[in-house]
């Protein structure tokens, strides 16, 4: 983090430290190790020039933490990020800089998931983000855990609009810092998506309210004021369509910038007067804002955005910062191998997300469980694609990242169809297409879906409770949760199969489309 003072709202927030010695009004003191920022001189930008701030953003960066193939290039990594924001002229401490991530930190590949989010955060303090917003992924091990990872972090995690049922705040959760950037102090108002109860499992949001974010904006923005902001940025879990609705009330509060994520859409716009960001996913992208307001009533007179991607490898010997960062990547790359590096199988090409993917899934759940007729499975749950070369439990965890197990309810086929339009899904042992919002399936057989029979459909626990919209738990309030965990039968499928470079997991796969229209591959949130 970078050493300079930090305002958030006065609530013990992601200090854990009520008992500390009482700071000034307004202000509380750096966490334990980190020092605090010595008293600068006031800018020396006049208030007719309004004030310069340069700001650096990622989101959703999932856990990126290792370069992937994607499209015939390199994209993404912790080292490759690094390169870029130095090349761009970023340096973790610079007080004239903030770094920040929309959140969505961490569940992705193994070496960030199998460690829940621990080596991410590690990386994200040994960059200096300054502050994160709560992604809806950040509590997918549970609320314990997001404290853990909060108390880990030398940054705070933000989100106005989530609280506690009874009013208070989640144990390491902030909804507002104050920042010092070349003399001008920066508020940075949080905003989680409220939507986040119906795209992460039940009993990790149990017990917190998300409220919508426009009341909680109004609330808020005015108690950074009073901690002394004089500039106003909302980071956010929210996307570009959400953002642009919110720019009427950031207007009137005198918000200069609004960024966001979660739809994995990249955007830019001005509106209100607003500035509204949504950045790009899995690191591809970092984006450079250079902003400029006036210091007086906080309003955007003009900004400068850039997207960079993150794209091949470091065109210039290694930095300090990047030998650094590599470092802690190769040590969680160590821990996470010597647990899942066995290997299970060979592809010779790698499996997309898509078709054979979804096949691979739903017909291995169908295989272990045979009692049941259907298996189907929210896109979402399929997070990364297979690539070329050994297949390893690794891999199998970076495709399916959460905790769900398979639960066998019994439904009737209109029951079935009701799911189906609402919400699709990768299926097995059916094929069905939505056209006009009506929806026709069809069994192996190629004799329709009966409306009034009763199925035996496998579905994952996220969707079995209420996840993405899904109906199955009000339709079998008394379905069989088999205690299977969801990755298992996909694991020992493949292993079954007894891959090679002559016989590729590829080509065993069934790649027809067994719903249509198909969506496209998900690399959002679980909703679809």
């Amino acid at each position: 983090m970078h050493p300079r003072r930090l305002l958030p709202l006065a609530l013990c927030g992601w200090l854990f430290a009520c008992a500390a010695p009482a700071p000034r009004p307004g202000e509380v003191p750096a966490p334990p190790g980190k020092p605090a920022a010595p008293a600068r001189a006031a800018s020396q930008t006049s208030p007719s020039q309004g004030t310069s701030l340069t700001v650096f953003f990622t989101t959703d960066e999932h856990g990126q933490l290792l370069p992937r193939e994607k499209d015939g290039e390199t994209v993404s990594g912790a080292v490759n990020l690094t390169y870029q924001l130095e090349r761009l002229g970023y340096h973790a401490g610079d007080p004239g800089m903030l770094l920040l991530s929309g959140g969505d930190s961490w569940t992705g590949p193994a070496v960030s998931t199998y460690f829940q989010g621990a080596s991410t955060v590690e990386v994200f303090n040994l960059l200096g983000y300054d502050a994160a917003a709560l992604g809806n992924h950040d509590l997918d091990f549970g609320q314990a855990t997001f404290t853990e990872r909060a108390r880990q972090a030398h940054y705070p995690i933000l989100a106005a609009n989530v609280h506690r049922s009874d009013g208070g705040k989640l144990a390491g959760l902030s909804s507002f810092v104050v920042v010092e950037v070349h003399g001008t102090r920066v508020g940075i108002v949080g905003l989680g998506n409220p939507r986040t109860p119906h795209i992460a499992l039940a009993e990790n949001v149990a017990g917190l309210r998300f409220d919508p974010p426009g009341p909680a904006l109004r609330e808020t923005v005015p108690m950074a004021r009073a901690a002394g902001a004089q500039v106003v940025l909302a980071l956010t879990h929210l996307c570009g369509p959400d953002l642009l609705e919110l720019t009427p009330i950031a207007s009137e509060l005198d918000v200069a910038v609004m960024l966001g994520g979660h739809c994995h859409e990249e955007m830019q716009a001005r509106k209100d007067g607003v500035l509204v960001v949504e950045g790009g996913h899995y690191l591809e992208s970092v984006y450079r804002l250079v902003l400029r307001a006036d210091p007086g009533s906080g309003r955007l007179l003009d900004a400068e955005v850039q997207r960079h991607p993150i794209t091949g490898a470091p065109a210039a010997a290694p930095s300090k910062l990047m030998r650094a960062v590599g470092a802690v990547v190769s040590r969680w790359e160590a821990k996470v191998q010597k647990v899942l590096g066995q290997v299970i199988g060979y592809s010779h090409r790698g499996v997309d997300l898509g078709p054979g993917l979804y096949a691979m899934v739903t017909d291995a759940w169908l295989a272990a469980i045979p009692q049941a007729q259907i298996a189907l499975s929210n896109t979402g749950a399929f997070r990364q694609a297979i690539a070329p070369g050994s297949i390893t439990l690794a891999d199998v965890l970076a495709v399916l990242p959460f905790e769900n197990t398979l639960i066998l309810t019994t439904v009737t086929g209109r029951q079935l169809l009701e799911n189906l339009a609402c919400c699709g899904g990768a299926v097995a042992g059916l094929t069905y297409e939505r056209k006009g919002g009506v929806v026709r399936a069809w069994l192996p057989d190629g004799k329709p879906l009966d409306p009034s029979a009763r199925y035996r459909v496998l579905i994952n626990s996220f969707m079995y409770g209420g996840g993405d919209g899904y109906l199955f738990g009000e339709q079998d309030p008394n379905a069989e949760d088999t205690s299977i965990h969801w990755r298992d039968p996909v694991i020992d499928w493949i292993r079954r199969q007894h891959t090679s470079e002559a016989r590729p997991l590829e080509a065993l796969l069934d790649q027809r489309e067994r719903f249509r229209p198909s969506p496209r591959p998900t690399e959002g949130a679980p909703a679809e």
